[in-house]
């Protein structure tokens, strides 16, 4: 709960955030300058009271639609480790497309798009899954997976000390 309250600005910044948009399109939707809205927004991100807006808003959308982490995580793991053979086989350079009455609820969640074409020899039943790549990356994001990024901690008291750590004088 914030212990402040919030300005008008701030509030449409929290709805922006809230709502999918990057701290600088949240703070440009807020009415903060273009030319300012990136550091705008990234010190809107670490205001204390902002944040206990944020998660307090995100919390509630949470129990109303009960949408959570574990609910994604889990509907990204259907697609990420779908596997084509529950859906077709191929034999003799046949293929045949399982009924889909025998698909569990996990396969059907991996499933895009299907749809008949003309082919041919008559028409062609088409099968698409969603991006198995797109999928696994949104696991190792959510789980934390990702080292592709440089993460510094370091205990300074002071600006001079800290460039002092990091050009390894004492």
């Amino acid at each position: 709960m914030p212990k402040k309250p919030l300005s008008p600005r701030q509030h449409l910044f929290v709805d922006g955030v809230v709502s999918g948009l990057s701290a600088t399109d949240a703070a440009q939707s807020a009415g903060y300058a273009e030319r300012t809205a990136l550091q705008q927004g990234s010190l809107l991100l670490i205001n204390v009271d902002i944040a206990a807006a944020i998660a307090e808003r995100r919390k509630k959308l949470e129990t109303k639609s009960d949408i959570t982490a574990e609910r994604v995580l889990e509907e990204f793991g259907r697609i990420g480790f779908s596997d084509v053979r529950k859906y077709m086989s191929i034999e003799n350079n046949e293929v045949e497309v399982h009924d889909s009455f025998e698909w569990s609820d996990a396969d059907a969640a991996a499933v895009s798009e299907i749809r008949t074409v003309d082919g041919e020899d008559g028409p062609v039943v088409r099968l698409k899954l969603y991006n198995k790549i797109d999928a696994l990356a949104a696991i190792a994001r959510i789980l934390g997976m990702n080292k592709d990024h440089l993460k510094v901690e370091a205990r300074a008291d002071t600006l001079k000390e800290f460039v002092k750590m990091v050009r390894g004088k004492k």
